[in-house]
């Protein structure tokens, strides 16, 4: 997958990576005296709180996070002494060692927190695998920092295609994402200072420029779903007069509503990709980096859903497309409440989404 070099090349502070990487160095001189007493402490504490137990995962899942960290750095210093040390700047040896580096941190990081919270995921709609002379648009749903992590999973891991994708630059505050995350295909937004038009662009030149057997994952409502940011949402369109999307954002109980601006647009550059729509329940409690450690993740059940569209089942008009995305939008909340529903009748724990 290529982009032009401005694209390709870290525009974040080095300022900000080197605190990183300080940051992480100083957590695992931390972790290695201090685990032997803190975990079997940590046992002792869930076992006294029963079923508020969250200590022990949380001191499990921070040092094998640390590790997926480290371990993922040092790929990064070997692929940049393989490649030309300060010479290689943004060659395809060092971009495409990227791509898989960045591949290997989503997973790696997925199976820490699958294993440290004891996490049941259940999948549905992977059979068969993608088109490899196609190319493919994925679309997430988005209601949780770990989002970042399923188009990884989901693709790359279960389905072997190759997968750039956006990444939110306020995730960069992890070291080893830093560090991987700037090329090979993905594409970092700042939707703080990034205007939106050229944020558009940017996702919709990588959808355009997709070669045949890759995929592009966006989040099309733009923000992490929560009720209060779909109230908000709902309350700035029906300022700006468009009354037929804010009742559409009131009828969606689990979503945000597609923004128009950016689904036209991949719509129009998409070409003859094929879309999947991933629908998933489970991470909802974890909205925010804080949310990682207090203990609502665990023991729960992620189910991830995805559904495949033949690019000759999609409108190729760009508008009747968006009208296209907004059913298909309907139709996954439809899914998520259904899931929690159902869930609910298992016994399982409700979580606000």
């Amino acid at each position: 997958m290529h982009f032009s070099r401005a694209r390709e090349e870290p525009s974040w502070s080095s300022e900000g990576r080197w605190r990183g990487l300080g940051t992480l160095a100083c957590a695992t001189l931390l972790l290695l005296p201090v685990f032997p007493v803190a975990w079997p402490l940590a046992r002792v504490i869930d076992r006294l709180r029963g079923d508020r137990s969250c200590w022990a995962p949380a001191v499990l899942m921070l040092v094998m996070l640390v590790g997926v960290e480290m371990s993922v750095i040092a790929g990064a210093v070997s692929l940049w002494c393989r490649t030309g040390g300060p010479r290689g700047g943004a060659c395809p040896a060092r971009l495409e060692g990227r791509k898989a580096l960045f591949g290997r941190w989503a997973l790696m990081t997925f199976r820490a927190f699958v294993r440290a919270q004891n996490l049941r995921v259940e999948l549905e709609g992977f059979e068969g695998s993608p088109d490899v002379a196609r190319r493919h648009l994925l679309v997430f749903r988005h209601v949780s920092v770990l989002d970042v992590l399923l188009p990884q999973m989901v693709f790359r891991e279960h389905l072997g295609a190759e997968v750039g994708q956006v990444v939110d630059r306020e995730l960069l505050s992890d070291p080893a994402l830093n560090v991987v995350a700037c090329g090979g295909g993905n594409v970092l937004v700042d939707r703080k200072r990034t205007s939106t038009t050229e944020t558009v662009n940017l996702v919709a030149s990588a959808v355009a420029n997709l070669l045949p057997g890759q995929a592009f994952a966006v989040f099309p409502e733009g923000a992490r779903f929560s009720p209060a940011r779909r109230n908000q949402v709902r309350r700035h369109l029906q300022r700006h007069g468009e009354a037929e999307r804010a009742e559409e954002a009131g009828t969606l109980r689990h979503l945000l509503p597609v923004r128009s601006r950016g689904t036209r647009a991949l719509m129009d550059r998409r070409g003859d990709a094929e879309i999947w729509i991933c629908g998933h329940v489970g991470f909802e409690s974890v909205f925010g980096v804080r949310d990682l450690f207090r203990g609502d993740l665990y023991n729960q059940t992620v189910r991830i859903r995805v559904q495949r569209y033949a690019s000759n089942d999609i409108p190729a008009d760009p508008d009747e497309g968006v009208a296209w995305m907004r059913e298909r939008w309907r139709e996954l909340d439809a899914w998520v409440n259904a899931t929690k529903l159902r869930a609910l009748a298992d016994g399982g724990r409700e979580v606000s989404s």
